[in-house]
């Protein structure tokens, strides 16, 4: 969930429960999922991440560090 402005999402919750947490999902969504993204006229997720392991989640899924948020681009 999260605010869309001018194609970029802002994630303002991400949350996948523990078992869930081997980022297949994440793999796919920025990856073939992607399209569905695209359709919705995003090009571009931010998101603050507030724990050492979300961070973490967010570059297994390829996002960088861009200032205080993580980004990819879609």
């Amino acid at each position: 969930m999260g605010q869309l402005k001018d194609g970029t999402l802002e994630l303002r919750l991400d949350y996948v429960l523990a078992p869930f947490r081997d980022s297949r999902l994440g793999q796919w969504l920025y990856g073939p999922g992607a399209k569905l993204l695209h359709q919705a006229g995003i090009r571009r997720v931010r998101a603050n991440a507030r724990t050492p392991s979300h961070a973490d989640y967010l570059r297994s899924v390829g996002f960088t560090h861009e200032g205080d948020w993580l980004v990819r681009d879609v």
